[in-house]
């Protein structure tokens, strides 16, 4: 067993599918390596100054010089990477086999001929084709994971793991491994067909053979559910021992279910399965805390696991009375200033901003900053992490500036650490480009996240889980933009790459469906993004469950999306259950339930419940200045959307006054051309108008379409929005005495409307509002035959896009019916009003104003409608006392852009 043994050659004949060591023999030859090479010599090291030199003279394998008795048909198959230290490798071997000192072991520099290695590197062809044999031939796989991971990225391991599960399933598979490396990075950055080998001519045949059989995308995806199957299956077995041994008091079979449980937490963890994890850090806190006691480090760390667990099913306040726990115990026994009590209070941090209370996040996240740059350094990758982690809490805090210039500080320092293309310099770069366009930078922040995209398609390639999210987030930026054909475009391609390098129910899947049915939202394609938030909301509630944030977030969405389709009940009764859901789970003061707030304070604006509507609004208005301060850019939002509803319940001058602080508080934090800061003039000019204010109105919103073509560009559709608000005020101020004014606003219109079909596409609402208003001027200058053909237009496309029933839908149709009235067509405009009136009663009910406006107007005798408009609003007013009276125009015209709705900050 010495270095360089003088054995002859006895086993020369045997094949290399009986080429095993047996475990004693293997002990005690690592003892050898250690003596000569040191501790620290690698599998690689061994091969090359030992078993190489060895052979040499003879050209055989290692075994064949080994003794015939120590030489036998292999057990296990040692799956593991030669750049691992051999003294580590052969002791998790060990560990593993303690109990089993005479069984075989395959491994592969004593089995296979090494001295064929030579020159280009040709393969051993008559030893390796023979591995495949060898991995169905031993009862289990022993997959044996390096600290740093690299198992997981070279070929040979992957090939040796496919072949385990085609033949056995992953019960053959067992991981084993000194220390746990950080698996989550791991198994979302693994790739088969950017796996590595020590010899390319290794790789392009295995990837071939990979190709030809089951695929390169689906064998990535294959290992990570056979690694989470073996993972629990080992564990399963583990407990089920120690249970049948408990009576005995077997420590050592208790200590074996205990760390099979931590590997299966690991794995579990990394493989989102959430759940399953909180499941075996449990039981693994159990049996730690029966074998070394509470405040053993072992039993904190599992702990630990468990508060994590929760946290990631959205089970924010368990996990933080958790963490507090492991906490306070670790600073008792390891001290406040170890590694692991540090990492818990930075986990702490992250619960408390889950929880929205991103102020206390900010105070936890610079103890921890300041602890880990005393203990590691200020350049130490947990440092820089550190720092990503406060920022963003400055940045969900609206604290953008100094969000920023930290994250610049962090991709400085990273660039000249780690250089410009390492994975976490991309990452930081990422972040910056995020908060430059929540400053409304939205052009810049484009452009960087396209340098961003290009780093990771070259860097991580085309199907890295970062690479995708990289893709989703400039999919955002467009959108802001207005470019939502172009975002779509990405989404898509980016949801078809989830679902094959993922699956269908992976979060990040979910959550690229969860975007693109907001993107086909924005272009009023709602049928369509109802129907994907449908499927949104089955997955995840199958594999998150009723309760997780995620859930609640697919059911707020759908909700927002029934508002647009018109079924305000079923949206009001589906928002109630998630506020409802929202509180239990994550508390009153969340940013998350205020949301639900706010949502649902808009769905009972749509069914014209406007003083419910004032009332949940002001409670969200007075939670959020008391969480987030007077200047928040969500309290402004708050303040914003209160004062369209007090415009709503006619009390103008009150909302005057609270458009004028949001105004004046968004532009001293954004800046004057900031988007926000523009949607507050906008909506202040309405208010204006409504006070009759016109001249002062026209003043503004002609400042506002300046900067909006400015800052936006002239497609943009805020900007073309701005066109139609000031259009209406001149309208206003004119009120369409002269012809030749009118025609110019007919060709205005024309002229907006094209932009709108080129922009926004011609089923897009805000272009179906811009042909409704054109039809409104030309009924306007007598030309109702023309306003007949384009409302026409109008309803047909708002009946395949919303649907029948929707709002709108049945707004043009009550404009279409009056516009048939002016032209003479009496007959049809009756069965037109009749129409409208049974889709009112069925959708907002007999008693909506909208539906006893109707009943009015249709009991009225043929031509005599004019008539009516007074004991109209004497039967609305009567019926509902918050609604305000409403001008002639707003009851013909209820759609229009013109009318300057709510533009929400």
């Amino acid at each position: 067993m010495g270095l360089h043994s003088k054995v002859t050659p006895v086993n020369e004949d045997r094949p290399v599918t009986e080429c095993g060591i047996r475990v004693s023999w293997l002990c005690s030859w690592a003892k050898v390596v250690e003596q000569d090479l040191g501790p620290d010599a690698t599998t690689g090291e061994v091969c090359a100054q030992l078993v190489i030199p060895s052979t040499s003279s003879k050209r055989c394998r290692y075994v064949d010089i080994i003794e015939p008795e120590n030489v036998g048909s292999p057990h296990y198959f040692i799956s593991h990477t030669w750049s691992w230290r051999f003294a580590m490798l052969v002791e998790v071997v060990a560990q593993r086999l303690q109990h089993e000192p005479d069984s075989f072991v395959w491994l592969d520099i004593c089995a296979i001929n090494q001295n064929k290695y030579e020159d280009k590197g040709e393969l051993q062809l008559d030893d390796i084709s023979h591995l495949a044999s060898v991995v169905r031939k031993a009862k289990t796989t022993l997959f044996c994971l390096d600290e740093e991971g690299k198992t997981l990225t070279r070929i040979w391991c992957l090939f040796e793991i496919w072949h385990t599960v085609k033949a056995k399933g992953p019960a053959g598979l067992e991981i084993l491994a000194y220390k746990m490396p950080d698996l989550k990075q791991l198994f979302e950055g693994l790739d088969v067909s950017r796996a590595a080998a020590s010899l390319e001519s290794d790789r392009v045949r295995i990837l071939a053979e990979i190709a030809a059989d089951i695929g390169h995308t689906q064998l990535s995806l294959g290992i990570k559910e056979a690694l989470v199957a073996s993972a629990e299956h080992e564990a399963q077995q583990a407990l089920s021992l120690d249970a049948s041994t408990s009576a005995a008091h077997d420590d050592a079979t208790a200590l074996r279910a205990a760390k099979a449980c931590n590997k299966a937490t690991n794995v579990m963890l990394a493989a989102g399965k959430y759940n399953m994890a909180e499941k075996y850090s449990s039981k693994q806190y159990a049996l730690y805390g029966r074998l070394l006691g509470p405040e053993h480090p072992d039993t904190l760390e599992s702990k630990h696991f468990i508060a994590l667990s929760l946290n990631f099913q959205g089970k924010h306040a368990e996990a933080e009375g958790k963490l507090r726990q492991v906490i306070e115990l670790q600073q008792k026994v390891l001290g406040p200033e170890h590694f692991l009590t540090i990492r818990s209070m930075s986990n702490l941090a992250v619960t408390m901003g889950e929880q929205g209370r991103h102020a206390e996040a900010e105070g936890v996240q610079r103890q921890v900053l300041e602890l880990m740059q005393k203990t590691l350094g200020y350049e130490h990758p947990d440092t820089l992490a550190c720092m990503v982690g406060l920022a963003a809490s400055l940045g969900r805090q609206g604290k953008l500036t100094e969000a920023e210039a930290m994250e610049q500080q962090l991709l400085t320092s990273r660039q000249k650490v780690l250089g410009p293309e390492h994975p976490d310099t991309i990452s930081i770069m990422s972040n910056l480009a995020r908060t430059v366009g929540q400053q409304g930078r939205h052009d810049r922040a484009g452009v960087m996240q396209q340098q961003v995209l290009e780093l990771m398609q070259k860097v991580l390639g085309p199907e890295h889980p970062s690479t995708l999210t990289g893709m989703n987030n400039l999919a955002g930026t467009l959108g802001q933009l207005g470019k939502f054909s172009e975002a779509e475009a990405i989404q898509r391609q980016v949801l078809e790459l989830q679902q094959k390098v993922q699956g269908v129910e992976h979060p990040l899947t979910l959550l690229s469906m969860s975007n693109l049915a907001s993107t086909l939202h924005q272009q009023g394609k709602f049928v369509e993004a109802e129907t994907m938030q449908r499927q949104v909301l089955e997955l995840v509630q199958k594999a998150l469950g009723p309760e997780h944030p995620l859930t609640l977030t697919g059911m707020n969405n759908l909700a927002g999306t029934l508002g647009q389709l018109g079924k305000h009940a079923e949206a009001e009764t589906m928002q109630q259950q998630v506020l409802g859901l929202r509180r239990k789970v994550l508390g009153l003061e969340h940013p998350e339930t205020l949301a639900s707030m706010c949502n649902l304070s808009e769905t009972l604006r749509q069914l014209n419940k406007f003083a419910e509507t004032e009332d949940l609004q002001r409670q969200v208005l007075d939670l959020q200045q008391k969480m987030l301060g007077p200047a928040h850019p969500l309290v402004l939002r708050s303040m914003n959307n209160l004062a369209w509803i007090l415009g709503r319940l006619d009390r103008h001058i009150e909302a005057e006054t609270m458009q004028r602080q949001v105004l004046e508080l968004v532009q001293k934090a954004l800046g004057p051309e900031h988007p926000l800061t523009l949607t507050g003039m906008n909506n202040l000019a309405g208010t204006l108008g409504q006070l009759g204010k016109h001249a002062e109105a026209e003043t503004m919103q002609q400042q506002v379409l300046g900067l909006r073509r400015k800052v936006l560009g002239l497609e943009h559709p805020e900007t073309l929005a701005s066109m139609c608000n000031l259009s209406e005020t001149l309208r206003q101020l004119n009120k369409f005495a002269e012809t030749e004014d009118l025609q110019r606003q007919v060709l205005d219109l024309q002229q907006r409307l094209e932009l709108m079909q080129k922009v926004l596409g011609l089923e897009h609402p805000g272009t179906l509002a811009g042909m409704s208003n054109l039809a409104q001027t030309l009924s306007q200058l007598g030309r109702h035959d023309e306003a007949e053909g384009v409302l026409q237009m109008v309803l047909e496309l708002q009946k395949k896009v919303m649907g029948p029933e929707h709002l709108l839908t049945i707004r043009s149709m009550r404009n279409l019916a009056e516009t048939l009235g002016q032209l003479g067509k009496h007959t049809e405009a009756k069965i037109m009003q009749q129409q409208v009136l049974e889709l009112q009663q069925k959708v907002l009910g007999p008693e909506h104003p909208d539906t006893l406006a109707s009943m009015s107007n249709l009991a009225q005798p043929v031509g005599k409608q004019d008539e009516a408009e007074a004991k109209e609003e004497q039967v609305l007013n009567s019926k509902c006392k918050e609604r305000r009276p409403r001008t002639r125009d707003e009851k013909k015209w209820s759609l229009g852009l013109a009318k300057c709705l709510p533009c929400h900050l």
